[in-house]
């Protein structure tokens, strides 16, 4: 597909921009590599909304089903099904597939069109995209704990909401198709459902920066992430994390 190329080639310049990190080398020392390397990242594109959305997509990509992989491989170990939730039940390799096929299509064709639409967003509220150092960690565990809060109860009342009559009929009845959820399930859901929870995930660092006019991307990101390892452990069917 195009944007993979496109990734690619993006990860293959980032690495070959030597000269990038030795100017940072010499004019910011105490950066760490991380650091470097999103501004290695960011340097190497002259659309910064571009390099926002894809750098977005790449990482809840590989959290989501980095975090999925090891609950799959799970599901083929008998000594781990003591700790399945119900052990009596599982789903088929053809079961997987459609589930899988189903989450796909919500990551291109819903979330990412979605993410190329934050940039804009973000920076009118006044985010910090590209700039480093990182905020201390003390600044983005505040952060990620008020978040946690936000998103919580946002969660909890708009889940029940789409348990109610026709939103569960017609929307969230979805996500309730496999009687024995495994990791993959946690964003296997109506585009609707897709939108209306997302917001209570992105709602919250936006109202943040909004009010306060501090936040940094890489702290959006963090939240996400950990937010993301949330809801798959939940779903993966197993009462012990892997």
């Amino acid at each position: 597909m195009l944007i993979w190329r496109i990734i690619w080639t993006r990860i293959k310049l980032l690495f070959l921009c030597r000269s990038f990190y030795d100017n940072l080398n010499v004019t910011s020392p105490n950066l760490n590599f991380v650091e470097k390397a999103w501004a290695a990242w960011f340097n190497s594109f002259e659309n910064e909304a571009i390099a926002t959305a894809m750098i977005a997509f790449i990482m809840h990509e590989v959290v989501y089903f980095g975090r999925c992989v090891p609950f799959w491989i799970a599901d083929f170990i008998p000594f781990l099904r003591k700790y399945k939730l119900q052990a009596n039940k599982s789903n088929t390799l053809e079961e997987h597939w459609q589930c899988l096929k189903s989450v796909l299509f919500a990551h291109f064709c819903i979330e990412l069109p979605l993410i190329f639409g934050f940039h804009p967003v973000a920076t009118m509220f006044g985010m910090e995209i590209t700039t480093v150092p990182f905020p201390h960690w003390q600044t983005l565990a505040f952060q990620v704990a008020v978040f946690f809060v936000f998103e919580d109860t946002f969660h909890y009342w708009f889940h029940r909401l789409l348990h109610y009559g026709p939103f569960y009929k017609y929307i969230h009845k979805q996500h309730h198709e496999y009687s024995a959820p495994f990791g993959l399930t946690a964003e296997y859901a109506h585009p609707l459902e897709v939108v209306i929870l997302g917001t209570g995930t992105i709602g919250g660092p936006l109202l943040w920066v909004a009010i306060t006019h501090d936040l940094h991307l890489i702290t959006v990101f963090i939240w996400i992430s950990l937010r993301l390892f949330q809801t798959i452990d939940a779903h993966s069917g197993y009462g012990i994390g892997c």
